[in-house]
Parts: C-alpha cells; structure tokens; sequence
C-alpha cells in the first residue's frame, strides 16, 4: 500500500521539486500539492492522506491568522512532518506540540524520501 501524502509549501520550485520526486519513487502517492494551507481541514478529510509534509512558514502564518490554534492533533491522518530551511525554535515547537517530525529542505532528494520512511515508519507498516 502506498502513504498517500498532502504536500503544503510555499516556495513554489521546492513543492514542484519534492512532489515529482515523491510521485515517481514506488511507495508514495500525492494526492496534491498546494501553496496555501487555507483548505488544509477539508482537505485532509476529504482526500485522507497517511501523511501530511507542511512548510514551517505555512505554519507561523496560520498560526499567526488564526483566532485559535491550529490542532492537527484533531484530524484524521498518522503523521505531520515541518518543513524548514533550518533547525530553528519554531521547529523545535512544533515537534513538542505534536508534529512527528521535520525534514530540513536542503537535504539531497534520496536522504528526505529515507527520511519520510524513517518518520512514518517503515515499508513494512505501509
């Protein structure tokens, strides 16, 4: 069975880049890839994706928009991954509210789809 993932990120070159090389590894199926996180509700419930890759600058923004939190912890999915140009607070917070893990963006292609296995747990749980 493949992990069905949502792909939200803002720098448009990055979503392309990551969703194509996700899209042809055997294994991952990409049920979309959106520069907004302004439908992530809906659409987490209606295309119910395994895993969920978020751009931390997505993240600070809904955050900072939103009257109340935002709580992943209330949908229906396995796994969020943050997305981040580098290691910083708001990543460290968003793995202590609850995300699985983070992927820094600069990594090599193969290391990032290693490291989506790793987080979401293994071939073997697919």
């Amino acid at each position: 069975m493949d992990v069905r993932i949502l792909v939200y990120e803002k720098e448009a070159r990055f979503r392309q880049a990551l969703t194509t090389q996700l899209a042809s590894t055997a294994g991952y199926a990409v049920l979309g890839a959106y520069e907004s996180t302004k439908e992530l509700e809906a659409q987490v419930q209606g295309l119910q994706p395994h895993l969920v890759l978020l751009d931390i600058e997505l993240l600070t923004e809904r955050a900072a928009a939103r009257p109340r939190p935002f709580l992943w912890k209330d949908l229906p999915l396995e796994r969020f991954i943050v997305l981040s140009d580098d290691l910083d607070e708001r990543v460290i917070d968003a793995i202590g509210a609850g995300m699985s893990g983070y992927l820094l963006k600069k990594m090599p292609p193969p290391r990032i789809l290693g490291a989506i296995r790793e987080i979401y747990g293994g071939a073997d749980e697919w």
